[in-house]
């Protein structure tokens, strides 16, 4: 799995991103509005607040390398620009997951940049308020976007009146090892064609390559070589659906040299072989 910053398509009129997420124990994350499985989406971070409304099964929910169990009816609270992830413990979960922009919580004079909520709430009413908005979301009437807009401000409101943390909370302050992880991440994601290595990212940040390495697998929960490939077998997916490359190509572009290690790697991030993703772009066409 990888951490990355993620980039979402939300507006004040469009004022959140809403699925349904069905996630395997064996790493594997099929969402309602994907055709196909994709892999377990990866630790992340990105400034709007998502809550996860478990609905069957059993998660654990990372947050800033900090742990909590949920279990169906709790709402897990990822708090903006706070890196997180969700793993299955079970063999099979399923849950809501609901993204709020940002910006349109604070024209209304909410700053959830500057809040930071409790990470599993297991409130009936702040349930009932989540529910609302999906069922506002899922609605088909003339005036869904006003209602939708009122179910979030609404929702919006409790989580800030109940579910608030003390502002000296230790959880409230930014995490240096986190900083230090993003940073890092950033370097991949620019630089992954190249023939980079733990000791280029390490001497990059300052640090030895032990201290980094272990910090990386704290905070993320994964390697630093799982995370490369993860970020250039996506980039190589995205080259061969387009067409535009061959699996040579395409790998060649997104830094493996070798293609029996390629083939090996991709099959275990994208679970499949390039081979399969081919065929699939041609179905597609």
């Amino acid at each position: 799995m990888d951490k990355r910053y993620e980039k979402h398509k939300t507006d004040t009129n469009q004022p959140i991103i809403f699925h349904t997420d069905y996630l395997k124990r064996d790493g594997f994350l099929y969402s309602d509005d994907a055709v196909m499985m994709v892999p377990k989406f990866p630790a992340h971070w990105h400034e709007n607040i998502e809550l996860l409304y478990m609905l069957e099964g059993e998660c654990d929910v990372i947050t800033n390398a900090v742990k909590i169990h949920t279990v169906p009816g709790d709402i897990a609270l990822m708090n903006s620009n706070m890196v997180h992830m969700v793993e299955a413990t079970t063999d099979y979960a399923k849950y809501y997951c609901l993204i709020v922009d940002v910006n349109f919580l604070k024209s209304f004079g909410i700053n959830i940049e500057s809040t930071v909520f409790e990470r599993c709430i297991r409130d009936p009413h702040t349930a009932e308020l989540y529910l609302n908005a999906v069922k506002t979301v899922k609605s088909e009437d003339e005036y869904k976007i006003l209602d939708l807009k009122l179910a979030l401000l609404s929702l919006a409101v409790d989580l800030v009146k109940n579910h608030s943390e003390d502002e000296y909370s230790p959880s409230h302050h930014s995490n240096p090892k986190t900083e230090t992880v993003k940073k890092a991440i950033e370097y991949m994601k620019t630089h992954y064609a190249e023939q980079i290595s733990i000791d280029d990212l390490a001497k990059q940040l300052g640090f030895t390559k032990y201290y980094f390495c272990h910090i990386f697998n704290e905070i993320t929960g994964s390697t630093v070589v799982n995370h490369l490939n993860y970020v250039r077998c996506k980039n190589a997916r995205k080259l061969i659906l387009s067409g535009q490359c061959n699996i040579t190509e395409a790998a060649e572009q997104s830094g493996f040299t070798n293609m029996s290690y390629f083939a090996k790697i991709y099959k275990n991030v994208i679970g499949q072989l390039p081979s399969e993703t081919k065929a699939e772009a041609k179905i597609g066409k």
